[in-house]
């Protein structure tokens, strides 16, 4: 796709400037972006602050754009800043151009300005590494312009705006301050569309890194028409229509397609719109990625050679730069295989933790098998109590019930914990807890777990049957006071003639015993 303007070329202006002139725009540039990284009181480290002093506009993708409005209305000065989610690499990427054709093509606007454009990399008063760039509208002498000899005429306005971008926890922290003059042939209404066209730029540098790339895999010759999606293989329905994806020209849905942005190649006249969007599918958007030019392609030597041409103007200007700042931090080869145009991953991040829905966690002690066990329960006696309603290991005869057992203050003994002494001893606890190989101190302890369990079971039934008495209590003085405010008398219904038979009808007979509601009679 050949990037173009929107008027022909031979319409527009021709700039020839010498190297000179050049490099003192250069050099002023820098002093300017140096001048605003200094001061801490800047707009750079405000942040924030400039909002309560301008005017909210725009707000989209992650981006704000306030605009002052006690300025004239030729006058706009505009500020925005927010978080585009891309790499630091992306941005590089996506804005170095050769020439402004180049440049025309990744950030086009419909208001047509001769501005000088300058992009290097730098740091900040806080060693933090960012990518500036810095747009202008110089001072052009006569003989650096040429004005076409067409009888159309051109309006031409003049801006000033610096750009930095930085990384950051959440992605690529992004800043903007300029001032935008319009001439006095143009309305004030373009003025406001130009500062908003300004916000949309910058939102778009999102999509910019994959629109290169993608346009160096060329356009399909030839289109699908299947009747499925090529990635999801749904079938394409009036709800769901067939696209095709630009780049291989297989069918696709709308959920498989990302939407990205050209320059129109049409566009040779402002009737025309200067952007167009084309859908590509996610394999191809994938695939351009992974083709993207490796360090020895100049693109991705962009950061290195304007470091490298101007460091002695950033010692110069107290900006230490040195021949590692773009290489490592902005451009390098070991962040390529990593996925772009995307969110930083929590793999990092601390998991979440996960608390029990328990209150109490006991830990039992077996001394037989020597380890430390974890339970987790409401209460210990229902610890307890569930250990014995388990089957004994083993093929051993179930334990005795809590009814068969006298709770002692004394040593437990095997004569004791039987009802019958003449009967042959029981075992008195589960195989678990209690083992002949005991010591009598341990056996009395664990007689204690059993008579605490037996108190809290017995205790805990007995508050069950006070409850359910105090209920009954609760519906037996209910009802009686139900009875003595609403005191059912018998309703009187009419009598009912019949005109034909010329008898008197019975009264009817209500029953409210098996109603919800009382019927009342028709009187009321």
């Amino acid at each position: 796709m050949e990037p173009r303007f929107p008027l022909a070329l031979t319409k527009l202006p021709q700039l020839r400037v010498d190297r000179t002139t050049i490099a003192k725009w250069k050099h002023a540039a820098r002093e300017e972006v140096a001048a605003v990284l200094r001061d801490r009181e800047s707009w750079y480290y405000r942040g924030q602050e400039p909002k309560y002093a301008y005017k909210l506009i725009y707000n989209k993708r992650g981006l704000e754009g306030y605009i002052c409005t006690a300025e004239a209305a030729a006058r706009k000065e505009f500020y925005a800043h927010g978080v585009l989610k891309m790499y630091l690499e992306d941005v590089s990427y996506g804005l170095y151009a050769d020439c402004t054709l180049d440049q025309r093509s990744v950030s086009a606007a419909h208001a047509d300005l001769v501005y000088f454009e300058c992009s290097f990399a730098t740091r900040d008063a806080e060693g933090r590494a960012v990518l500036v760039q810095h747009l202008a509208s110089p001072n052009l002498s006569p003989e650096h312009v040429q004005e076409s000899h067409d009888t159309e005429r051109l309006a031409r306005g003049r801006n000033y705006q610096i750009t930095t971008f930085r990384s950051g926890a959440e992605g690529t922290h992004c800043q903007s301050s300029g001032t935008l003059v319009a001439n006095e042939m143009i309305p004030s209404w373009v003025g406001m569309k130009s500062v908003l066209q300004v916000f949309s730029s910058l939102s778009n540098v999102v999509a910019l890194a994959d629109a290169r790339a993608v346009a160096r895999l060329g356009v399909a010759k030839a289109l699908s028409a299947a009747k499925a999606c090529n990635l999801c293989k749904k079938k394409f329905s009036l709800m769901r229509p067939r696209q095709n994806c630009r780049a291989c020209g297989h069918s696709i849905c709308k959920s498989c397609t990302i939407k990205l942005k050209f320059c129109n190649a049409e566009g040779f006249n402002s009737r025309v719109p200067v952007l167009a969007e084309d859908k590509f599918c996610l394999p191809c958007v994938r695939h351009a990625r992974e083709k993207r030019p490796e360090s020895d392609d100049p693109i991705a030597k962009f950061v290195d050679s304007v470091v490298s041409e101007d460091s002695n103007c950033d010692v110069a200007l107290g900006i230490p730069v040195s021949d590692d700042d773009s290489g490592d931090e902005l451009v390098s080869s070991s962040s390529r295989s990593q996925p772009r145009l995307r969110p930083r991953s929590s793999r990092g991040a601390t998991p979440p933790v996960y608390t029990s829905h328990f209150q109490n966690d006991t830990l039992l002690f077996e001394p037989a098998a020597g380890q430390m066990r974890s339970y987790s329960s409401y209460n210990p006696a229902h610890n307890f109590a569930a250990q014995m309603a388990a089957p004994p290991p083993n093929g051993l005869p179930p334990p005795p019930s809590f009814s068969q057992y006298h709770v002692h203050a004394g040593p437990l003994s095997a004569s004791v914990l039987s009802l019958d002494t003449s009967a042959p001893p029981q075992r008195g606890l589960h195989p678990s807890f209690d083992d002949v190989d005991f010591p009598a101190s341990d056996r009395h302890f664990r007689h204690a777990t059993a008579e605490s369990g037996s108190e809290a079971i017995s205790k805990l039934t007995q508050s069950i049957a006070a409850q359910e008495a105090l209920l009954q209590n609760i519906e037996f003085e209910r009802q009686k006071l139900q009875s003595q405010l609403y005191p059912r008398t018998a309703p009187h219904v009419p009598q009912y003639i019949e005109e034909h038979a010329g008898v008197v009808a019975l009264p009817r007979r209500h029953s409210c015993s098996g109603d919800r509601f009382e019927v009342l009679p028709d009187s009321y």
